[in-house]
């Protein structure tokens, strides 16, 4: 980022600052624990895999398995 970049943000921010100090509070102020994302996924597949092998069988159960995991690792990628 080039320096006269770096100095316009800071000028926003100070004006943020000025302007709106709920606004900078909100952005500033730290996250609460985060929703357990994976952890809520895998129960949910280990809850549902004997369901579904029983109905549709293992083919079933094994694709469903990969596209939960693939989808559960590009949100832990993106959040991180």
């Amino acid at each position: 980022m080039l320096d006269n970049e770096r100095q316009a943000l800071r000028e926003m921010e100070r004006y943020l600052g000025k302007t709106d100090p709920a606004f900078v509070a909100r952005m500033t102020a730290p996250k609460g624990v985060p929703f357990p994302t994976f952890t809520v996924l895998l129960i949910t597949l280990v809850v549902a895999a004997p369901l579904i092998s029983l109905l549709f069988g293992m083919a079933t159960v094994a694709i469903i398995t990969a596209t939960v995991l693939s989808v559960v690792t590009a949100v832990v990628r993106h959040r991180g």
